[in-house]
């Protein structure tokens, strides 16, 4: 190009406009202006699709010739809409191409691609620091899933799901399982994240972000259980978006640049789909995320050129995917013998030694500190013999209590098996609870303690027993 300071786009226009309304003939007039011939096609291409020239008269010795449209005549002469034309700016704002065509020749600073990454490599800092203290941060930094490092930080583990976390579907796409996942990822996600950036615009990247994310965690722990980390369904899900932005936009875009866009597309799901066979690397995150992500893009590309009632149901869609993807989740919960089995360690893993300590623990001080009080007539029981004896009922009814309503509260368990567990154990809790104060209002009470009570206090004495032995036949 000659040495101006217009753009290309600016020099070319003016160069037709000198001969308007004869044709421009770019083959030979590119020579004698000192323009590029290659790059002048180019550039005749985004002139042509801006709506500023059209295809003139040819001849065998000039060649094709090219000519000024009513708007290419009318943007030559108004200086600003000139000047717009040179710094990228759409000249219509309201023009779905021209806004498209803008995102790729105004370079934006990855700023939320560059934070992103940097969250991850914060979070792997952090995840270095505890491994060490654990004594295993080599084994951690080759890859070894260590699971006391990763609940701290946010992963996801199919207890965390039953326990009701839900924000760790999101959280674990900032975890990594070694140096070589977490460059894996970040990797991929510099390269394609800087595309989307630029094109989608920041808050729209963040979004496609946030639900190939959500869409991939979803998706991965529904369909088997266990544990979960890694931003490669989110990762997916950008991907995802750069193919739904050439596929709905190509028609804005130079066809060159359209073609190799489309390609590389094909390109990386060929690699995605390897990747994903690979063992210990979970296809259905990738499969979710880019699901997710691309059905955010395609909502949040309409929602950004639709006309009005197109844009709400636009909103609408993006709405909707986060729920229909948590919604398969629980459904899958109840439907997936594999995660009736995962309930079932979950409750095991979180209540088990709770209830087999309490109850351990609540038998001998009643065995050896009550019992014999209680038992002995009202009229020889010492003062501080009661009141050693009720402080010990006391101390077991806060315990028992608190793992009474901590079992109403957990889950929730869609397994028939576990939620049948929970009863037994809770009946056994709240009964013994029962029983303790039972035999606390009798040695308050003394010889107001009649016989009836006392026949009462037997056949709940009786019902405990025999939800004991319940419980502990389901432990064996």
């Amino acid at each position: 190009m000659s040495q101006t300071r217009l753009s290309p786009m600016q020099e070319i226009l003016r160069a037709i406009g000198r001969v308007a309304p004869q044709p421009w003939h770019y083959r030979t007039e590119s020579d004698r202006e000192g323009f590029d011939p290659d790059a002048v096609e180019q550039v005749l291409e985004l002139l042509h699709l801006e709506g500023l020239v059209a295809r003139g008269p040819s001849t065998p010795s000039t060649g094709p010739g090219v000519v000024l449209t009513p708007k290419g005549e009318q943007v030559v002469g108004d200086p600003d809409a000139f000047a717009r034309l040179g710094t990228g700016e759409p000249l219509d704002p309201d023009d779905p191409g021209a806004i498209v065509r803008q995102s790729i020749r105004q370079p934006v600073p990855p700023t939320l691609t560059r934070l992103i990454i940097l969250a991850n490599f914060l979070v792997f800092a952090w995840c270095v620091y505890l491994a060490n203290q654990f004594g295993g941060v080599g084994a951690y930094i080759k890859g070894s899933f260590d699971p006391r490092v990763f609940h701290r930080v946010g992963g996801l583990a199919e207890s965390d799901i039953v326990r009701g976390e839900w924000w760790r579907l999101l959280t674990c796409c900032f975890v990594h399982a070694g140096i070589l996942h977490l460059g894996m990822n970040m990797y991929a996600l510099y390269g394609a994240g800087q595309f989307v950036e630029q094109t989608w615009g920041r808050w729209r990247f963040a979004l496609i972000y946030a639900l190939s994310g959500w869409g991939g965690s979803c998706l991965a722990i529904a369909m088997k259980p266990g544990s979960l980390v890694g931003a490669s369904g989110a990762v997916c899900g950008v991907f995802a978006a750069i193919g739904v932005w050439f596929f709905l936009n190509g028609k804005h875009l130079p066809r060159g640049m359209a073609q190799r866009g489309r390609s590389n597309i094909l390109t990386n799901v060929i690699l995605m789909v390897f990747i994903s066979m690979i063992p210990g690397v979970s296809g259905y995150a990738h499969l979710g995320g880019a699901v997710a992500g691309g059905l955010a893009a395609v909502a949040l590309n309409f929602a950004r050129f639709g006309s009005i009632p197109v844009r709400a149901l636009a909103w609408l869609v993006l709405m909707a995917i986060p729920v229909v993807n948590y919604v398969h989740l629980e459904e899958s919960r109840k439907t997936n013998d594999l995660w009736h089995d995962a309930e079932y360690r979950s409750f095991s893993q979180d209540w088990v030694d709770p209830i087999q300590k309490t109850m351990k623990s609540a038998i001998k001080d009643y065995t050896t500190a009550v019992k014999e009080v209680r038992e002995v007539h009202p009229d020889r029981r010492e003062e501080a013999d009661i009141a050693s004896a009720v402080a010990v009922l006391d101390k077991h009814l806060v315990a028992l209590d608190a793992l009474g309503d901590g079992l109403d509260k957990s889950g929730p368990y869609h397994s028939v098996e576990v939620l049948a567990i929970r009863e037994d154990a809770t009946s056994y809790v709240r009964q013994r609870a029962e029983v303790y104060r039972d035999a606390k209002r009798c040695l308050e009470v003394g010889k107001e303690w009649k016989g009836a009570d006392e026949k009462a206090f037997d056949e709940k004495w009786k019902k405990l027993q025999a939800l004991r032995e319940a419980w502990e036949k389901r432990l064996n």
